[in-house]
């Protein structure tokens, strides 16, 4: 869609600044706290993660045959909300996979959603849990089953080796 920046005046940009402070704050820390990690991680691996990423994306965006559409065009779940809106179409056969570029975001999380829920029940079924009529309390005694290290606090790398699917 058309760009539709619009510019403002400096008494604008002061008074939305003062209007929006909690958020410049939040914002600035966040900022210079990403600044920080990217600094640790190196620059130059960054920059060689993101040609990576960039390459991924674009052989998905060839592979999916993704292109742009006008939103206002796209009927059904989805179709985004909001005025100038860009959607996505996506060549769904040629890969299961293609069809999550052109979900709407709330499509997106139903659908992560969906998935959680798939491996949330195997792993229950394996701790012989019915999750569906599971309380606060069972939970929590549940939580003791996990694999633990020494401290008493779960084990990340036997949790993930629990959860990782092939």
């Amino acid at each position: 869609k058309e760009s539709r920046k619009t510019t403002l005046s400096q008494e604008a940009k002061a008074a939305l600044k003062e209007y929006l402070a909690s958020d410049y704050l939040l914002y600035e820390h966040f900022k210079a706290k990403f600044e920080a990690e990217v600094d640790k991680f190196g620059l130059p691996q960054m920059s060689h993660e993101l040609s990576i990423l960039r390459h991924a994306n674009e052989n998905m965006k060839s592979k999916c045959d993704l292109k742009r559409a006008d939103n206002d065009k796209i009927v059904g779940a989805n179709r985004l909300h909001g005025q100038g809106m860009v959607a996505y179409t996506a060549d769904e056969a040629a890969d299961p996979e293609c069809k999550l570029f052109s979900f709407s975001e709330m499509n997106f999380i139903d659908e992560l959603r969906d998935i959680q829920s798939e491996r949330a029940a195997k792993i229950g079924q394996k701790m012989n849990l019915d999750l569906e009529s599971l309380d606060e309390q069972v939970l929590r005694q549940s939580m003791k089953q996990l694999p633990a290290n020494m401290e008493g606090f779960p084990d990340i790398e036997k949790m993930k080796a629990l959860y990782i699917h092939n």
